[in-house]
């Protein structure tokens, strides 16, 4: 069983070690003019080093693969480290060549797809909100559901602390919905994850000290895809509650998405359109927004993934009343519009 006290003390463990790893990181940094830098806008005239992500995919991938093997199926530990280490690299590629847009997703759907020839299609059913699912058309969803978390969670780091936060948040909740569950591997996953992220808050905290890059932004949504799916396969956390909890990331980035493709924009420029940087052009700081989207998860998703897992029969009613407020957010700070465009 994996109770509270165990979750919580492998969670402060890996923490630590994270937060030890990323300060020897940031010195490292410092003495090297070639590590990859990006101007932050938290900090205007600073060049913030960006393969801080490359420190926290290997923290996370190390303890949730050394804690998990006996417990894990073994395809299942071999696509999530296969895949997370495939991402973080490709990332880093990114940082260092600026690799094209399509490009990155063409590897992101094969890194999909890779992975479930590894741990495989569920061939007897696959449910969602009471519709079960043809294992055909899963070959074709799944890889897109992974590939499009991997390319959200990118989109969504560009304040301060804002993934960071949201990660540790939806971590914290995970294990909490999971504590006590026969299958203790996934919470542990969810621990080495969030625990990762908490650690990189510290320095990522506005003003940023270090940044996630690619590396870490496309690591970071692969891992919630996987995480998310192998909490649902395992029958530990429905995948409706996991979307209900990880919300405050899907609806912004998707309805920006929706918007744009609807007015024939080209989706692989990139933009600032999003919900918050409407909110961050309108003068408010990177600590109020990533901390308001932070609130939300702790105090309004997180007690609604709850009731999502424990009742699974109520689970799209809460769905709709957990994203019409954020839908309502987005459509009140003209997410997807320029700013200054005809509204």
């Amino acid at each position: 069983m994996a109770d509270a006290f165990s979750i919580a003390l492998l969670a402060l463990t890996v923490t630590a070690v994270a937060t030890v790893c990323l300060l020897l990181f940031e010195k490292s940094a410092a003495r090297f003019a070639a590590m990859p830098r990006r101007a932050s806008a938290g900090r205007p005239g600073a060049a913030v080093p960006v393969a801080a992500g490359l420190v926290v995919a290997a923290v996370a991938l190390s303890a949730g693969s050394l804690l998990n093997a006996p417990l894990t199926p073994p395809a299942w530990l071999l696509a999530i480290a296969i895949g997370g280490i495939l991402n973080a690299l490709l990332g880093a590629a990114d940082d260092l060549f600026d690799l094209s847009a399509l490009l990155r997703l063409v590897i992101h759907l094969a890194i999909g797809w890779s992975v479930l020839l590894l741990h495989g299609v569920p061939s007897d059913h696959f449910q969602f909100l009471g519709w079960e699912l043809p294992p055909l058309l899963l070959w074709v969803i799944l890889p897109l559901y992974i590939g499009w978390w991997t390319n959200l969670f990118n989109f969504m780091d560009g304040l301060d602390g804002m993934v960071a936060l949201q990660a540790a948040a939806i971590a914290l909740w995970a294990c909490f919905i999971l504590s006590g569950d026969a299958a203790p591997e996934v919470a542990r996953y969810f621990a080495c994850f969030g625990a990762s992220f908490a650690a990189f808050l510290i320095f990522n905290w506005a003003p940023a000290r270090l940044m996630l890059g690619d590396a870490g932004s496309t690591f970071g949504g692969f891992a919630i895809a996987m995480l998310t799916l192998l909490a649902d396969r395992m029958q530990t956390m429905p995948l409706a509650a996991s979307l209900i909890l990880t919300a405050g990331l899907w609806i912004d980035a998707t309805y920006t998405l929706l918007r744009r493709a609807s007015r024939g924009e080209r989706l692989h420029i990139a933009h600032l359109d999003h919900a918050y940087q409407h909110a961050a052009a309108e003068g408010h700081s990177h600590r109020r927004i990533a901390g308001g989207y932070g609130l939300v998860t702790l105090l309004w998703l997180g007690p609604l993934a709850l009731l999502a897992a424990r009742y699974a029969h109520l689970a799209l009613p809460l769905l709709l009343l957990a994203i019409a407020p954020l839908v309502w957010f987005c459509v009140r700070l003209h997410a997807g519009l320029r700013a200054g465009a005809n509204r």
